[in-house]
């Protein structure tokens, strides 16, 4: 289909994307399956790390980290453990040589960076000091991270009590591009909390406990909620969360993209015909394909959206994104700032 539009072909393939033509979602295997064989499928498959590749592993000290790096060095994957201390905890130094003497047992590379955590929102400004270290530590090599489908399930009910829309329901992906490439790898999203501290045990992995975990919203989710639900539905529970946002991820209009984003970047205004909330996916994955590393905020989703009733040669500049409203409708790239006029 061209990928010029009339308002009455977008409508038409909303109600095509409404009816579930658009319902595959990410590979996973059989609950039965060993966690060590559901990791590393997912680690090739819906991660992208083609075997035999390097690959950085953040090991903060937990259960999940530590079976993360144990299994992937266990299986013959080329491994350096990657560790950083916010020096937000008395203990944070133990946990940092925790992960030395881990490494150092396992004979594989380690390197450790302790961040400065800027004033603000804790949590925010300590995930964004940590990822950049991790990725500067990484040196383009894939970095993996452990979380776990039990973490997806928080997520997923944290965006559903802030009222978010599909990107925020799809949760965390598997794979991810950061900024200047750095791919991001979440191969434990099918596998449970529970199922990874069971398996440590199983093999009498020692681990270090955060207490700060049990704090903020999310620790009244993993306090309080989960096992609620846990109750109600099972201890398969949170896989199902976490299944259910892969089917989210999947589900979002890719083929609505397809017809609407051509691949030089130019929206086609017929988007305008589209339900919000669709439209909105639709930005966010435009975004995504022409400027993976920029942050799909809904804050920039909106100035977009604003785009499409702005007059010709109106441009905005925003999260690493530059987006100019044409005759022919909003062209999209990459905001380079040394190269403005």
């Amino acid at each position: 289909m061209s990928a010029k539009l009339s308002r009455a072909a977008g409508v038409g393939l909303v109600r095509t994307y409404q009816t579930g033509v658009v319902s595959a979602y990410s590979p996973v295997m059989p609950a039965d399956a060993s966690l060590p064989d559901r990791l590393l499928s997912a680690l090739h498959g819906p991660c992208g790390v083609a075997p035999g590749t390097p690959v950085a592993v953040g090991v903060s000290g937990g259960a999940d980290s530590v079976t993360l790096l144990r299994v992937l060095h266990a299986a013959g994957v080329p491994v350096t453990a990657l560790h950083v201390d916010h020096g937000l905890r008395p203990s944070s130094a133990d946990d940092a040589a925790f992960v030395a003497g881990l490494a150092s047992d396992l004979g594989v590379p380690h390197a450790s960076r302790r961040v400065q955590v800027a004033p603000g929102n804790r949590a925010a400004e300590a995930r964004r000091a940590r990822y950049a270290a991790l990725v500067a530590m990484a040196d383009r090599r894939p970095l993996a991270v452990a979380h776990t489908a039990t973490d997806q399930a928080e997520t997923v009910l944290m965006a559903l009590v802030r009222g978010a829309g599909l990107a925020g329901l799809g949760g965390m992906p598997e794979r991810r591009v950061l900024a200047g490439g750095a791919v991001l790898a979440r191969p434990m999203l099918d596998v449970t909390r529970a199922e990874v501290e069971a398996h440590a045990r199983a093999h009498g992995w020692a681990w270090r406990d955060d207490p700060t975990n049990a704090l903020g919203v999310r620790g009244r989710l993993r306090r309080d909620v989960l096992p609620a639900l846990d109750a109600l539905g099972g201890a398969a529970t949170a896989r199902r969360v976490a299944r259910a946002s892969a089917a989210v991820r999947a589900a979002r209009p890719t083929a609505l993209a397809d017809a609407f984003v051509s691949a030089d970047g130019r929206v086609d205004p017929a988007i305008g015909a589209l339900p919000e909330a669709v439209r909105h996916a639709v930005w966010a994955e435009a975004v995504a394909r022409i400027a993976p590393a920029a942050r799909r905020s809904a804050a920039l989703v909106a100035r977009l959206d604003a785009l499409l009733d702005a007059p010709v040669g109106r441009r905005m500049h925003a999260s690493g994104v530059l987006a100019q409203r044409t005759d022919n409708g909003i062209d999209l790239s990459v905001d380079q700032p040394d190269a403005r006029v």
